[in-house]
């Protein structure tokens, strides 16, 4: 029992006079002040918590050794608690990320898997130690280190958000496209990559050149897959078939321009940035986002048409 400790932990911040702050301060000196007063509180408890006060109180010489094990963290938010981790953990900046959602996502699997064979759900202090020791060695040597997308979108401003709803890579979308969902999904990795790349260049950790040449390659890849999507038969046929109503080629042409962005975009397809393939699919989504929004690359077949732009050969 000396060896346990229990949490009462909540978002709150608990006041300075409430009970459970009271009980979280106790020590072995003033544990019968702090039971007379939880006596004294619940007296006259409601019908809901009656049965569960008194049986609490029947077993006063368990409460003696309960109460000096009862820690209060209050006021916890997912941020403060990552910010207390990673300071206490005393994790540097150009890891602490990386490191915190390796950490994170060991504990959950295995403390489930603990209680998926009916143990209690238990980690070590050993087994704490190799894996933080392996998760740094991991981030420290990652050549580029991409924040995971749901860290991301926590950076980015309701502004920003509103601001991107109209952009020019949202009609791109629309023009082959009814599914909101996919908008919306791809909303979040052009803002990421947006937020990732400046970060990045800020960090010192890529240049913008580097950049360049990934939206380079995302580029030429595009081309790959329009040429081989739209042979210039292909497109004529649609078109020029006198059986198909406007409604028809319409559809077909919405049809062929969604099987391009499928293909490129929805892909499995990882870009190339510094010589390392990135690792966080919205970096590559988004980026193609960006050079959409910058109407240097369509999916719609007649994309230039719809968008009025005009290239220079």
């Amino acid at each position: 029992m000396k060896k346990a400790r229990l949490f009462f932990a909540t978002n709150k911040v608990i006041p300075e006079k409430a009970l459970v702050r009271k009980i979280a301060e106790a020590n072995e000196s003033n544990i019968d002040e702090v039971i007379d007063l939880i006596k004294s509180i619940i007296d006259d408890p409601p019908e809901g918590v009656k049965e569960k006060a008194e049986y609490v109180l029947s077993r006063e010489e368990l409460l003696r050794q309960i109460i000096p094990i009862i820690n209060l963290s209050d006021g916890n938010s997912p941020q403060n608690i990552d910010e207390n981790v990673i300071s206490l953990l005393h994790l540097t900046d150009s890891i602490a990320v990386d490191v915190l959602y390796q950490l994170k996502g060991w504990i959950h699997s295995s403390i489930v898997e603990c209680w998926n064979n009916g143990q209690p759900g238990l980690i070590s202090r050993d087994s704490f130690d190799a894996f933080l020791n392996q998760a740094r060695f991991r981030a420290s040597t990652y050549e580029i280190r991409e924040r995971v997308k749901r860290l991301v979108l926590l950076d980015v401003d309701t502004e920003k958000r509103i601001a991107s709803q109209q952009g020019i890579f949202v009609k791109q979308l629309e023009a082959i496209s009814d599914d909101q969902d996919l908008i919306l999904e791809a909303i979040d990795d052009f803002l990421c990559a947006d937020e990732e790349r400046t970060r990045l260049i800020l960090a010192g950790e890529i240049t913008g050149t580097d950049f360049e040449d990934f939206d380079q390659k995302c580029e030429d890849r595009w081309n790959t897959v329009k040429r081989r999507k739209i042979r210039s038969d292909t497109l004529s046929k649609i078109i020029n078939d006198d059986t198909l109503s406007e409604t028809e080629k319409s559809k077909r042409l919405k049809e062929l321009g969604f099987d391009i962005y499928d293909q490129t975009v929805c892909s499995d397809y990882r870009g190339i940035l510094a010589g390392y393939t990135t690792t966080e699919p919205y970096l590559t989504k988004g980026t193609y986002y960006i050079i959409s929004d910058d109407l240097r690359l369509g999916w719609h077949p007649k994309w230039q048409e719809l968008f009025k732009l005009i290239h220079s050969e």
